[in-house]
């Protein structure tokens, strides 16, 4: 089982100056391969305070630079927001920055705000999500790159370089979030994440089958689907009230899940960059908190994973500890509970070849 850490800056306090959030992060992303690690992903977000992560590339090479072991993750690049032949050359150099450790996530985006503050209308979303994978394959592995539309238009064949580290390409990763993109992933080669924070254990399973059986369909019969799970971590120090630190998680919880259905809904209230984590009638209570999240003291936290890999034959999870306005000691101290105490508990409680 390998273990990640999602960032996406984000910052309930508006008034926290810009550099200091980023370099937070970059603090954060140097201790996460120091408390051991494998990863660490960074989200792309626009023009709001639920994450100050514009350029996913350009966060990911400054701690690409700083690191040295950890895999850089993209979770995701949206597509449809980018020129393709700029982001493949931009992906290569960020692979050969990171002695290729990339490992790049993609997926056609859902926040309205950013599709209207880049010009760029939502409705075509999927058309230019297709046209650019297909140019970013096609820029990495020719040399001879044309294109003809209907989106994006080049006047000669060029050939993109440099060139990514990986061979072929980096790993590319799909976010699948519906019947249709999941049995399109099945139909191609790509990992796939397959379950996200508010995906019960259920829905992963079923998800799961019915990924096998587009792909049996598809005549291909390896399984490439990762039970990536993406959750919402807290880890407790000895000595912690319990009770308010629960409090102030389940808060926290609850302003992501706020906004993330808001920015979707294309609800959400916006000032100048600020979003309103206005309540929503279908919030989850603190039952379904406890059950989609990572809560507790490490002993704890790692029972619960290890009884997640039981059900889902989890081989991925991807915590989120800096979120909703914690402040940065706390979370730099969950992920060193996290990775002295929590992981080598689970890789020590699992078979030798799950870990």
């Amino acid at each position: 089982m390998q273990f990640g850490h999602l960032f996406w800056q984000q910052t309930p306090d508006f008034s926290m100056p810009h550099d200091v959030r980023l370099n937070q992060v970059l603090d954060l992303a140097t201790g996460c391969e120091d408390a051991g690690f494998d990863s660490i992903w960074f989200a792309e977000q626009h023009f709001t305070n639920y994450g100050y992560s514009p350029n996913p590339v350009l966060i990911a090479t400054a701690a690409a630079q700083r690191t040295r072991r950890v895999r850089i993750g993209l979770s995701i690049v949206v597509l449809p927001l980018w020129n393709p032949v700029r982001l493949a050359e931009d992906l290569a150099l960020l692979d050969i920055f990171s002695n290729g450790r990339l490992d790049v996530g993609i997926g056609k985006g859902y926040q309205h705000i950013a599709f209207r503050g880049l010009g760029v209308d939502i409705d075509t979303r999927q058309a230019r999500f297709e046209e650019s994978l297909d140019v970013l394959l096609r820029a990495w592995t020719t040399d001879e790159l044309q294109l003809a539309g209907p989106t994006w238009v080049t006047q000669q064949a060029v050939n993109v370089l440099p060139k990514p580290v990986q061979r072929p390409h980096p790993p590319i990763w799909v976010a699948v979030t519906s019947d249709d993109n999941i049995r399109w992933a099945a139909t191609t080669d790509f990992h796939v994440f397959g379950s996200a924070n508010w995906v019960t254990n259920q829905r992963g399973l079923s998800d799961h089958e019915l990924y096998l059986q587009e792909r049996r369909a598809a005549g291909r019969s390896d399984d490439r689907w990762s039970y990536a799970l993406n959750r919402q971590t807290r880890v407790l120090a000895q000595g912690e009230d319990r009770d308010e630190a629960w409090r102030v998680f389940a808060d926290r919880c609850r302003y992501t899940f706020r906004l993330a259905r808001r920015l979707r809904r294309d609800t959400v209230r916006y000032e100048r960059g600020i979003v309103h984590s206005d309540v929503i009638e279908d919030e989850p209570t603190d039952a379904e908190l406890r059950e989609r999240t990572l809560f507790g003291t490490p002993d704890e936290i790692a029972e619960r994973v290890v009884k997640l890999h039981a059900t889902l034959d989890t081989d991925l999870i991807i915590t989120q500890m800096d979120f909703g306005g914690a402040p940065h000691e706390e979370v730099r101290r969950s992920v060193e509970l996290f990775g002295t105490e929590v992981i080598p508990a689970v890789r020590s409680a699992l078979p030798a070849e799950t870990t």
